[in-house]
């Protein structure tokens, strides 16, 4: 199993993430409701959630998270920047965590990061891929919507690795520092 890393979302960064939602949801020229794969979860849940998982990852990463808002949505840009990668953060609420995407061609950023809402405000990184190991390690599964290519969180990296690296995309020399990772 993978090492996860645990983000508590202060209460600002909360009410950032519930702010965001409304706003995201709210600018869209097509609404989104009819097309949720996900019955349990609204439109709004959605995004709320989504944002959770962005704001934990920047914190994690001591990267803002954009607030710009689209009305045709993110246009597949990336959520982050961790050095010169970009970064895009799939969150979920539904255990276990697993790392799915609709489509291969999905997959536009450098790296992808996986979170789950342990409970609120609480969120633990699970880990990350890089677009190639994606490719190369996932493997097709229907939930009755069709086929998606995902990702058991036991096969990506461990999170502790996203702190383990300069901004500017390099390696950082091992020091001694003690993360606490287990979950």
């Amino acid at each position: 199993m993978t090492k996860s890393h645990r983000v508590f979302l202060e209460p600002r960064e909360q009410v950032l993430a519930k702010r965001l939602a409304d706003r995201r949801l709210g600018s869209k020229y097509v609404k989104v409701g009819e097309k949720s794969y996900t019955r349990n979860t609204t439109p709004w849940e959605s995004h709320y959630i989504g944002l959770q998982g962005e704001i934990a990852v920047g914190k994690l990463l001591r990267y803002p998270i954009g607030e710009f808002i689209s009305p045709s949505g993110d246009g597949d840009e990336p959520d982050l920047f961790w050095g010169r990668r970009s970064v895009e953060v799939k969150t979920t609420k539904y255990s276990p965590p697993i790392l799915k995407l609709d489509k291969l061609t999905d997959f536009v950023t450098d790296v992808l990061v996986l979170c789950y809402v342990a409970e609120e405000s609480v969120i633990d990184v699970m880990g990350w891929v890089s677009k190639s190991d994606f490719f190369d390690k996932h493997r097709g599964r229907n939930f009755g919507y069709g086929e998606r290519a995902i990702m058991e969180a036991a096969g990506l990296n461990p999170a502790s690795d996203l702190i383990q690296w300069e901004p500017d995309g390099n390696k950082k020399r091992m020091a001694g520092i003690h993360i606490d990772i287990d979950v």
